[in-house]
C-alpha cells in the first residue's frame, strides 16, 4: 500500500526540519494539547509531542488542541486528527503502511496549523546561506584571479622597458586571456561563407512503350543525364523507338513501317520525402521520323522532322545512395503531324495523331 502524495511531502518536510542546525527538543508545551489513542506498535502522545517540539524549536504562535485515533486494518494503518483552533475544528485522516510515519506526519501537521509562516521560514534559510556563501567564494575567486593577471601584465611591461623578453610564462598567472582561451585573433567575429548548393548528377536508362507517333504501341529505349537540386530536377535524353506498323485502313496488308530517333530536353519542380521524390517535368523533344512502307510493288522509305511538347510526373525512389529506380507517365503533343500516302494513290495511308501516352521505368546510378 502507498501513502498519499501529501503524506510523502508532509513526511519529507518534516524528516528536513528535524535535522535542521539548531533543532533542540523543548519542555514546554503551552501552545499544544494532543489527547492520542493509538494501537501498539504505534508512535505514543510523547514522541508525537517530543516530535513536534523539535520542528517547532519552542514555543509558536497560536494554540492548537487536537485529538488523534490511530487503527489498524489488513493495509496497514489509518490515523483520523480532529484538531481545534481559532479558526475552527478540521478533520483530517492518514494512511500509511507504517505506523512511525503516521507520528512523523502527525507533528508536522500540528506544527503547521500552529505557526506555518515561521517553519517555512525557516526551512528555506539554511539554503540562502549557502547560495550566499557560494556567490562571496565565487566573488572572491574572480578578484584574486584578476589581481594576478594585472601583476603579471605590469611584469612583462617592466621587462620590455629594460629591453628584455618577456618571460614564457609567468608564476603568477593562474590563466590565459581571453584571446588565447578560445584561440581566436580579438576583433569582430567573422562572417561565414555562404553555402554553395551543388546538383546531383544522374545517369539512367529507361525502358518505354506507348503511343505516338506510333499508330499501335510501340517499344522504346533511352538513356539520360540529369542534374538534380533539391526543388529542381533537368534532365536530357536521347531514345529509339523500335518499328511500329502504321497499316491503310482497308488495306491491312500495305502500310509502313515507324521508327523514331529523338532528343529531348525536361525540366522542372521537384519535391523529396526522405527516399521518395516526386518531379513535375516539362520539356520538347526532337528527332527523325522514318516510315518504310510494305506490301507494296515499289516499297520506299521516308525520313521526316518530328518536334512534340512533354509533360511527365515522375516519381523516384533511392534505396541506396548511388542508386534510384523511376516510374514516369508522360503526355505528348505532337507539334509535326506527317501523312503518308502510296506513291500511285491520293489515299492517305496514316496521320501522326496530335497525341500520345508514353509509360516508362528504368533505374539511374547518382553522383552525389
Amino acid at each position: 500500500m502507498l501513502m498519499s502524495s501529501s503524506l510523502s511531502a508532509a513526511l519529507i518536510i518534516a524528516s528536513a526540519a528535524s535535522f535542521s542546525p539548531g533543532a533542540q527538543a523543548q519542555p514546554a508545551t503551552d501552545w499544544l494539547e494532543l489527547e492520542l489513542s493509538a494501537v501498539d506498535g504505534c508512535p505514543s502522545r510523547d514522541e508525537v509531542v517530543a516530535t513536534a517540539l523539535r520542528l517547532s524549536e519552542g514555543g509558536m504562535q497560536r494554540a492548537v488542541r487536537a485529538t488523534v485515533t490511530i487503527t489498524a486494518d489488513d493495509r496497514g494503518f489509518t490515523a483520523e486528527l480532529v484538531m481545534d483552533d481559532p479558526e475552527g475544528q478540521q478533520r483530517r485522516v492518514l494512511s500509511s503502511p507504517y505506523c512511525a510515519s503516521l507520528g512523523d506526519a502527525l507533528a508536522l501537521i500540528l506544527v503547521v496549523s500552529s505557526d506555518p509562516v515561521s517553519l517555512a521560514e525557516r526551512l528555506i534559510a539554511p539554503k540562502r546561506e549557502l547560495q550566499e556563501s557560494a556567490r562571496l567564494l565565487e566573488e572572491s575567486r574572480l578578484l584574486e584571479e584578476s589581481r594576478l593577471l594585472e601583476e603579471s601584465r605590469l611584469l612583462e611591461e617592466s621587462a620590455i622597458e629594460l629591453g628584455a623578453q618577456p618571460a614564457p610564462s609567468s608564476p603568477w598567472r593562474t590563466s590565459p586571456p581571453p584571446a588565447e582561451r578560445s584561440g581566436e585573433p580579438l576583433g569582430p567575429p567573422s562572417q561565414p561563407k555562404p553555402r554553395r548548393s551543388w546538383p546531383k548528377l544522374e545517369l539512367g536508362a529507361t525502358v518505354a512503350g506507348g503511343l505516338g507517333p506510333s499508330q499501335g504501341p510501340a517499344l522504346g529505349l533511352s538513356g539520360g543525364l540529369g542534374l538534380v537540386w533539391p526543388r529542381v530536377r533537368a534532365e536530357v535524353r536521347g531514345s529509339y523507338w523500335l518499328p511500329s506498323r502504321a497499316v491503310a485502313p482497308e488495306r491491312s496488308e500495305v502500310g509502313a513501317k515507324l521508327t523514331l530517333a529523338a532528343g529531348a530536353a525536361r525540366a522542372g519542380p521537384r519535391w523529396a520525402w526522405d527516399t521518395l521524390s516526386l518531379a513535375l517535368l516539362g520539356g520538347v523533344e526532337l528527332g527523325a521520323l522514318t516510315a518504310e512502307g510494305f506490301g507494296f510493288a515499289e516499297n520506299r522509305t521516308t525520313r521526316g522532322l518530328w518536334a512534340a511538347g512533354l509533360l511527365a510526373p515522375r516519381l523516384a525512389w533511392q534505396p541506396l545512395r548511388w542508386l534510384a529506380l523511376g516510374v514516369e507517365v508522360e503526355a505528348l503533343v505532337a507539334v509535326t503531324r506527317r501523312t503518308y500516302a502510296a506513291v500511285d494513290s491520293d489515299a492517305i495511308l496514316y496521320t501522326v495523331p496530335v497525341g500520345g501516352l508514353r509509360i516508362a521505368g528504368g533505374v539511374t546510378l547518382v553522383f552525389p
